[in-house]
C-alpha cells in the first residue's frame, strides 16, 4: 500500500479525492481485545495483532471471566507488548472494553475481538491516515467475512458515515485519536450488543470520520459468536434505541 490511503469522501466540490499519507513508527497505538471463552480462535487475533507491520502496539487482553482455557492460551505469550487484564467476574463488553481502555497508553486506541484478525499492516495503513490529515479523527477501513474456516464469505464495502441513520457502516477495523476517547468518554454499558454503534453514533457529532475502502480486516461469522445469537432478536431493538435516543 506504501503509505497511500484511498479514502472514501469527497472534498467541497464534490470530487473523490485520494491523499497521500504517511506515517510516524514510533507512535504508540492501544489495541484492547476483550474475550469471554474464546478459546478457539483466540490465538489468531492475538498473533494479527502482535504481527502487524506497526510494531510499537500495547495489546490489553481482557478476560472477562472465562471458563475455557483462555487464561492458559494468554500466559502462554512472552511478548512484554502484552498486557493481561481478568474481571473477577463477567462484566460483558462494554464494560469489559473500559476496563481495557483505562490500561491504555497509546496515543491512537483501538479494539478487535477475539474471533476476528487483522490484515498485517491494518494498523500502520489507518494510522497513517491519522498522522498525516489533521480534519480526521477516526478511521475505518473495509473488511472481509468469512466463515468458520476462513473461507470468504463477501466483501464488505465501505459505506459512508451518513448510514449509521440506519446501519453500522464501520464494521471491525477502525483506529481513533486519544482525543476522540476523551471527548466522548465510556462505552456505554445500556448499550450492550450495540455499544460499538453507540459510540460511533456520539463520535460523529463532534468529528469527522474517514473510509478506507481496502478491506484489513477479517470478520468472522459463526454459531458462537454474539452476533449470531443475538442478530435477529436483540441487536435490531437496540440499535433502533439508541438510534432514537
Amino acid at each position: 500500500y506504501g503509505g497511500n490511503a484511498d479514502i472514501a469522501g469527497r472534498n467541497k466540490s464534490g470530487a473523490m479525492y485520494q491523499i497521500k499519507r504517511s506515517y510516524d513508527p514510533s507512535i504508540k497505538i492501544s489495541i484492547v481485545l476483550p474475550t469471554y471463552n474464546g478459546s478457539k480462535y483466540l490465538r489468531t487475533s492475538i498473533e494479527s495483532c502482535l504481527n502487524q507491520t506497526h510494531k510499537n502496539i500495547e495489546l490489553i487482553i481482557v478476560d472477562d471471566a472465562s471458563i475455557d482455557t483462555t487464561p492458559e492460551i494468554i500466559s502462554s505469550y512472552t511478548d512484554k507488548r502484552i498486557r493481561y487484564v481478568r474481571n473477577k467476574e463477567n462484566m460483558k463488553l462494554p464494560r469489559s472494553l473500559n476496563v481495557g481502555f483505562a490500561h491504555a497508553n497509546g496515543e491512537f486506541l483501538t479494539w478487535t475481538s477475539d474471533d476476528n484478525y487483522y490484515e498485517p499492516d491494518a494498523i500502520k495503513t489507518m494510522l497513517s491516515v491519522l498522522c498525516t490529515y489533521s480534519k480526521f479523527e477516526f478511521v475505518y477501513a473495509g473488511q472481509y467475512a468469512i466463515d468458520e474456516n476462513d473461507s470468504i464469505l463477501r466483501h464488505d464495502q465501505v459505506r459512508p458515515i451518513k448510514s449509521l441513520k440506519v446501519s453500522n457502516p464501520v464494521g471491525g477495523c477502525f483506529l481513533y485519536t486519544r482525543k476522540v476517547a476523551e471527548t466522548i468518554g465510556k462505552y456505554n454499558p445500556d448499550a450492550f450488543l450495540a455499544e460499538d454503534l453507540d459510540y460511533w453514533i456520539r463520535i460523529s457529532k463532534h468529528f469527522h470520520m474517514a473510509g478506507l475502502r481496502r478491506p484489513l480486516y477479517y470478520y468472522r461469522y459463526h454459531k458462537d459468536s454474539l452476533t449470531s445469537k443475538y442478530a435477529l432478536d436483540k441487536v435490531p431493538k437496540v440499535a433502533d434505541s439508541i438510534r432514537k435516543n
